[in-house]
């Protein structure tokens, strides 16, 4: 097989007997070319199976009409988090309408400094989508600020040209805490997230806030921390087990992937939920409803998130940005199997 011969803007104006001026014009929709002039050139670069570079196009506009995502993580399988894939589908389709294109980046929390300041001196993309970083606010703030729009998912900002959206963490575990306290659970474990970002703190404050306006006291013994994924929230069930006189009768996981390792460590031990202990969630991933016991939690819309997201962004890049730096969106309790009420 030959080599494929990639026909460029150029080989087009050629053969349709014009300037290349013309031919990026008349294919670009720019106004100036006569009818006849421009159904020429656009039949030609059909013959030819011309396709527009956008990076060509962007030395010249300046933009490269892409954005960034980054997805970072301290753990190679951060991808596999069903939240990401939701919210990042509906921000790539999104873009896709507006005629953007999207680029997905997977690093580790090691690589994200060096990888940050790579992508601002790079100018390959117009704003940067930003997913779980481990650095602090500040630090993400100062290498992107002034030089990108930057949107970070699930975190707090509050510096100028540092946009967020995120939804209120501290009402979701307030919500899901004060849902255990109402089917009459009092001693409520909480397997929670090491508190390096604001939504894990947000997510502990609301939690030990509801126990408090309901005069419950924190008991240490049943809260562990975890680091979002289904192992942790294994291993910290079996903590809360192990080191608690008294065992909890319901476990509020931070998050369902990690509440996902908690039911596994319960059948385990031979503990049977609800009856033995009740578990409530956080975030609503895909198909909790089959499981053998169907995960009571609070759901959260991270395909609508997907799409503020990147609305959002192309408001920004419009030139049609409001000051409203951060989008704040709501939650809801999805009530399942998980929680026996004990009154």
């Amino acid at each position: 097989m030959g080599d494929l011969i990639v026909a460029t803007i150029k080989d087009v104006a050629r053969l349709a007997g014009v300037a290349i001026s013309t031919a990026s014009n008349a294919l670009n929709g720019n106004p100036g070319i006569k009818k006849e002039t421009r159904e020429r050139i656009i039949q030609t670069a059909k013959s030819l199976n011309y396709i527009p570079n956008p990076i060509a196009r962007g030395l010249v506009s300046r933009k490269t009409r892409n954005i960034c995502t980054i997805v970072s993580g301290s753990k190679y399988n951060s991808f596999s988090n069903p939240v990401y894939y939701e919210t990042i589908k509906s921000f790539a389709n999104k873009l896709k309408e507006n005629k953007y294109l999207m680029s997905l980046s997977y690093i580790t929390a090691a690589d994200e400094r060096e990888y940050f300041r790579h992508i601002v001196a790079d100018k390959s993309c117009d704003a940067i989508f930003m997913i779980g970083p481990s650095m602090k606010e500040e630090e993400i703030d100062a290498i992107f600020c002034g030089k990108l729009p930057i949107l970070k998912f699930q975190r707090k900002t509050e510096s100028k040209g540092v946009y967020s959206i995120s939804f209120n963490n501290f009402k979701g575990a307030y919500m899901a805490t004060e849902y255990l306290i109402s089917m009459g659970h009092k001693h409520i474990g909480f397997i929670g997230i090491r508190p390096n970002v604001s939504l894990a703190e947000d997510r502990f404050n609301g939690y030990s806030q509801a126990l408090s306006d309901y005069g419950i006291a924190l008991d240490n013994s049943i809260i562990v921390e975890g680091d979002y994924y289904q192992e942790s929230g294994l291993l910290g069930m079996k903590e809360i087990l192990r080191s608690s006189k008294n065992i909890p009768t319901a476990v509020f996981a931070a998050n369902d992937v990690m509440a996902l390792g908690a039911l596994e460590a319960l059948d385990q031990v031979g503990l049977n939920v609800p009856d033995d202990i009740s578990i409530i969630g956080h975030d609503n991933i895909p198909n909790l409803h089959l499981l053998k016991v169907p995960l009571t939690t609070i759901a959260v819309p991270f395909h609508d998130m997907g799409l503020l997201a990147a609305n959002k962004l192309l408001q920004i890049l419009a030139g049609e940005d409001s000051e409203m730096n951060e989008v704040i969106t709501t939650v809801d309790i999805r009530k399942r199997k998980s929680v026996k009420d004990i009154n």
